[in-house]
């Protein structure tokens, strides 16, 4: 039997067709239209039932299904019997000689397992909608309901052959002494009387043979039909993506303005209904969002300015690698709904970083230790005050442990206490690394120490130059 059903729940409106195991689905056909005005949706089924989504509603899916039933599989083949085990022979006698054990019976054969049954058919699912309104489309979950054939059963197994019975065993033998009554010579006769052999087992049984898997239905059929023309597929909505800082530094920093250029592509011959997309991330603000229209072919959309949060590492001793989920979400205006979302990563990251500190050890009271701290630019513009992006960035070098027995003196000669810092102005050109450094001396009456030393970067924002 094959029944149609149309069910409206809190979740979802489902219109399916259930068929038997091995029966094929029924067809269906609907039609569904919009209202521009109020957004709700329209459902028309073809045997007269209708639904309405209109407000909450339209957070629910239409659920459609025609798929064929599987076949049902063989049942297994019946285990043949054992054979009888043979009967036992008699035992020798002083008189008589033992018997043979009888044979056992073969086995029977398995039973033949039984022939799957064929799968039903896919049912035919015709979903009809003008141009204006094929925004409806959207609700569809699956976007391409399933219209499959029901697969076939498999066969049954065949049934194991009985194992053969056992041959009887045969009668034993029999032994016996008595005194020699002729010579009476103390001399004792041995006596034998043979047993009988035992009998031979009975053959196993053949084992039964499979059964034939049925055989698969025939696939139904998905389309809709928009204003005469008939389509296979829903339109499928998907972005290429390209993330860009608006400066032009090459990488995406905190406090800075990012640019998302999105091409909105089309993977159907449907046309892509209007739409709005709009990017949302946490710690990341979106200024604008861009429209697309009615189209086929692949759209370019206006760039979205976004802006991004003050990250920080988590430590001072720790380079910021902040990452972004970044999800791009399309409204459809006239449905108030949502294609379905995209998502991309974005990485945050200070443009500077200081690459090494290279220093000695140990020394004498009478010499100087020298240092040196590396400064890499990441950023593919040119960083400081004389650059055309009139950042300011410098390094602080001071000492924090025993700061008040050591002085830095620059290269030079200068003198510096250790324990205010040490400033270098950096102009640093793009993809490109610094050095910086000074020497670090200890007076004659210096104590015999351990200093510390503290490097901090310091950079400008973008947004700001002078802060």
């Amino acid at each position: 039997t094959t029944t149609t059903t149309t069910t409206t729940t809190t979740t979802t409106t489902t219109t399916t067709t259930t068929a038997t195991t091995g029966g094929s689905a029924g067809d269906i056909s609907l039609s569904l239209a919009l209202n521009h005005t109020t957004h709700a949706v329209t459902i028309d089924v073809h045997d007269g039932e209708s639904a309405c989504l209109a407000g909450d509603d339209i957070s629910r899916y239409i659920t459609l299904s025609a798929a064929g039933a599987p076949g049902y599989s063989g049942a297994a083949g019946l285990d043949g019997r054992s054979g009888e085990a043979g009967s036992a022979g008699r035992s020798a006698t002083r008189y008589s000689c033992g018997t043979d054990g009888g044979d056992g019976t073969d086995g029977e054969d398995g039973g033949d397992g039984g022939h799957g049954h064929d799968g039903g058919n896919g049912g035919t699912i015709t979903v009809r909608v003008s141009a204006e309104d094929r925004a409806c489309l959207l609700l569809l979950q699956p976007q391409h309901p399933p219209t499959s054939a029901g697969a076939g059963g498999s066969g049954g197994r065949g049934g194991k052959g009985g194992t053969g019975g056992p041959g009887g065993a045969g009668g034993s033998d029999c032994t016996w002494y008595s005194d020699d009554q002729h010579h009476h010579n103390g001399i004792r006769e041995c006596h034998h009387q043979a047993g009988g052999r035992s009998g031979r087992s009975g053959q196993n049984g053949l084992d039964g043979r499979w059964g034939s898997s049925g055989r698969s239905g025939v696939d139904g059929r998905f389309s809709i039909v928009m204003d005469g023309t008939t389509y296979s597929e829903v339109f499928q909505l998907d972005f290429d993506i390209n993330v860009d800082d608006v400066l032009g530094f090459g990488l995406i920093e905190p406090n800075s303005s990012l640019s998302v250029r999105l091409v909105v592509k089309n993977r159907s011959d449907m046309p892509l209904p209007q739409g709005t997309v709009s990017i949302a991330a946490e710690g990341l603000e979106a200024q604008s969002m861009s429209d697309f229209a009615d189209s086929v072919t692949d759209v370019e959309v206006n760039p979205i300015i976004c802006r991004v949060g003050d990250f920080a590492p988590e430590s001072l001793d720790q380079e910021l690698n902040q990452t972004i989920q970044m999800t791009i979400r399309t409204l459809q205006p006239d449905l108030q709904g949502y294609f379905p979302d995209a998502h991309y990563s974005i990485r945050v990251e200070h443009a500077v970083s200081i690459g090494a500190l290279s220093h000695v050890h140990a020394i004498t009271l009478s010499e100087e230790a020298p240092f040196s701290v590396r400064i890499d630019n990441k950023a593919a513009k040119a960083i400081g005050q004389s650059a055309e992006t009139l950042r300011k960035c410098y390094v602080s070098v001071r000492a924090t442990e025993n700061a008040e027995f050591a002085v830095f003196r620059s290269c030079g000669g200068a003198e510096t206490p250790a324990s205010e810092p040490l400033c270098f102005p950096l102009e640093l050109a793009a993809n490109k690394s610094e050095f910086c450094g000074a020497t670090l001396a200890f007076p004659a009456d210096s104590p015999e120490c351990v200093v510390s030393l503290e490097v901090s970067l310091f950079l400008s924002s973008q947004n700001d130059p002078d802060h």
